[in-house]
């Protein structure tokens, strides 16, 4: 299976297995188009240390199969400190890390969208590790409202 496959079913899976779930992604609009919004991210994500390790253009994989999709793009990143330090408070975390944000356009709007720290916490069954989630839900929400703003 070929490693993109497997990326995207990485980053597919725990989204389907949560759909329904309230509040389970969130989803900031942006100003931007999914090329300048997936730049912005990355440069932001970069400063901060994070490490990205992957970058996926969903809408150039669909062409490669005769298919059309809109712009849409998947950028896998973490930062191994903070993803460490959850994963010793319940392995099974590490199935949703390293964390995404998928930037896409529905019908014009561009927005970034990522899944919820919270909703993690709650689908493994996470006890304790608040002040890490908390610090996660920030940061996340900062760097989404960064990349999406003027």
């Amino acid at each position: 299976m070929k490693l993109w496959i497997k990326v995207l079913l990485l980053a597919v899976l725990p989204g389907i297995a949560m759909a329904g779930g309230k509040h389970s992604m969130v989803t900031v609009d942006s100003s931007h188009s999914v090329p300048e919004t997936t730049s912005r991210l990355t440069d932001i994500l970069n400063a901060k240390g994070m490490t990205i390790f992957a970058t996926i253009d969903h809408q150039e994989n669909a062409e490669k199969v005769q298919m059309t999709l809109p712009a849409t793009t998947l950028i896998l990143f973490g930062n191994p400190k903070m993803g460490s330090q959850l994963m010793a408070c319940r392995q099974s975390i590490g199935i949703d890390l390293p964390m995404k944000f998928l930037v896409s356009d529905d019908s014009g709007q561009v927005s970034i969208t990522y899944n919820s720290p919270t909703c993690l916490k709650k689908r493994h069954r996470v006890k304790g590790c608040d002040a890490v989630f908390d610090k996660m839900t920030g940061a996340l929400a900062a760097i989404a409202a960064k990349a999406a703003g003027s």
